[in-house]
This record gives C-alpha cells, structure tokens and sequence, in this order.
C-alpha cells in the first residue's frame, strides 16, 4: 500500500499570515495510533509507561520503526489538512479570500490512520479490525480558567509570543493514554496525552517545553 506527502503537499509556512498565528487544540488519527499501541502493548519512546496488550499488531508484523513512521505520518496528514481549513490560500486559489465554492471544492478530510498505513498487509488487517478509541471531545475549559494579561482569554497568550517566528501556527492533537506525557511532531504538531490537560500548571509547562523542542527541531 503507498502511502505519501509529495512535495507539493509541503505547506508554505514562510508564507503564513501573520494575523493566523496561533494553535489549536484537537484530536485526531493519533489518537488510533496511541490506542493500537496500548491495545497490543508495544512500547515506543515516549510512549512508554503502559503495560499489558494482546501483541496481535507484533505478531502480524508492526515494529517500533513502522508504528513511528505510521504515526508521524499520521499527525502531519492531519496538520495538513487543518493548514487547509485554517488558511486555504496555501493551495494557491486563484482568488483570495476563496469563494465559497473554491473551499468546498478544495477541502477534503484527512486521510485515515488505516488508509496511512504503509506496511505489511497482515498489519493492516489488525488495524482494520480494532475498534476505535473512546475520546470524549476535547475539553478546554479547565486550562481556558482565566484571561491573559492582555485580556486575551487564552491565558497563556502572552506567553506564547515568545514562540512567534520561531515555531509555525501549530496544533496540540490530544491522544489517550494512561501517564502524562507529550511528543513532538516537526513542523508543526504536539500530541499530548489527555491525563496533561487535567492540570493547568502541568498542561503549561508541558506545552513550554514541547514548543522549545519544536521550536529547536525547525529547518
């Protein structure tokens, strides 16, 4: 099966409206990942403190290389997509801002996890097979509880700037997964395990410190 970016998928983020700077904060294909993951017991850095497992994904072929190559993959997918909703001129429309009907034309969902997959067949049978994850939707409120300093009511806006020009507009997909913990996907993704938005204080620190990462990871 091919799976593939072309280099024309590569989104311009030289060219990124400056006004559309900012994040977002969502699930996405990464959550099956991580849930395939914890379903067969695999462990792959930094997803590494669960136990347990049918090893069904092992036995038909998945290795520590091929599921980290299948999430990445995975998340950029979904980065892509989002670039296209949130900024649709970097398809190049040839009007700006796009009509109605260049949007509905140029959009279209993301790939799935399954449909990403670039191993072996009998890998793919597995994933076929397992059921989806049970994700609640994305709740922000308990790290929306106050206004920045500047009134903006996200209060770690101001904080933030300090990541503009060094890091592009970015997206936190949220996985489950049963420790705290958070990756970092170039150039512009953060997975973050659902257990770090319980805490306002850990969420922030987490987040400072997976964007020095990212930031450091630009090219």
């Amino acid at each position: 099966m091919e799976a593939s970016t072309s280099a024309t998928d590569r989104i311009p983020w030289h060219e990124w409206p400056e006004n559309l700077w900012g994040y977002g904060l969502t699930t996405g294909g990464s959550a099956f990942c991580v849930h395939a993951l914890l379903t067969d017991g695999l462990v792959v850095t930094p997803f590494d403190r669960h136990s347990g497992g049918d090893g069904r994904l092992r036995a038909a072929g998945m290795t520590v290389e091929l599921w980290r190559r299948w999430f990445e993959r995975t998340v950029n997918e979904d980065v892509n997509c989002a670039a296209e909703m949130a900024w649709p001129a970097w398809r190049r429309s040839p009007e700006w801002p796009p009509s109605r009907e260049i949007l509905h034309a140029e959009g279209r969902p993301p790939r799935t996890p399954q449909e990403l997959w670039d191993g072996p067949e009998s890998v793919l049978a597995e994933l076929t097979s397992t059921s989806p994850p049970r994700l609640a939707g994305t709740q922000t409120s308990h790290v929306m509880t106050a206004r920045s300093r500047s009134g903006h009511p996200d209060p770690l806006w101001d904080e933030l700037q300090r990541f503009r020009g060094r890091v592009p507009h970015f997206w936190i997909y949220v996985v489950k997964y049963p420790s705290i913990v958070t990756d970092v996907i170039p150039p512009a993704a953060i997975v973050m395990g659902d257990r770090v938005l319980s805490n306002p204080i850990i969420y922030r620190g987490m987040l400072m410190g997976a964007l020095e990462r990212l930031a450091q990871e630009q090219t």
